[in-house]
Order: structure tokens, then sequence, then C-alpha cells
């Protein structure tokens, strides 16, 4: 579910591309916020955790934009971390 509030970065967008969801074609740049999938946006933080990718990779997250059935599958810690 579209449970995060972001800011997707360039980076973000290679790392989205690169499996399989290009975001680019509909609009998205860097810079742009969008509602992300919480397993989308915790698939690249844990590529960042397991070193894979860099911090910019990871879409800024919109606290107070956020919805709470995100922290179902992420920890309020994790997500303010890039907040």
């Amino acid at each position: 579910s579209h449970t995060i509030a972001a800011t997707v970065s360039s980076k973000f967008l290679d790392f989205s591309a690169y499996r399989g969801n290009d975001l680019r074609p509909v609009g998205v740049k860097h810079g742009c916020r969008w509602c992300l999938c919480v397993s989308r946006w915790k698939e690249v933080y844990d590529a960042y955790k397991a070193g894979n990718v860099c911090a910019d990779a990871v879409p800024g997250v919109g606290l107070n934009a956020t919805h709470k059935k995100a922290l179902e599958k992420v920890s309020y810690e994790q997500l303010e971390e890039f907040a």
C-alpha cells in the first residue's frame, strides 16, 4: 500500500527502475513528492543498511503525511532517520 509520503531522489529513481518499477515515464523526477509503497521504501532502506546503495537513494519521509499503517512494516525510528 502507498503509505509513505516521500521525496524521491535520482538515486532512488534509478534503484526503483532497476527493480522493475520505473517511475520516470509517469513524470516523477528528482525532488518530487510521491506516495510510495512501504515495501519499496523498506527495500531501498534495507539495501542502504546492507551497504548496497548510498543514503541518498533512500527517499526522505514526510512523517506528518505518512499513514500510520506504514508502521506495520517499518519502525518509526527507521522512518525518522530519513525525515
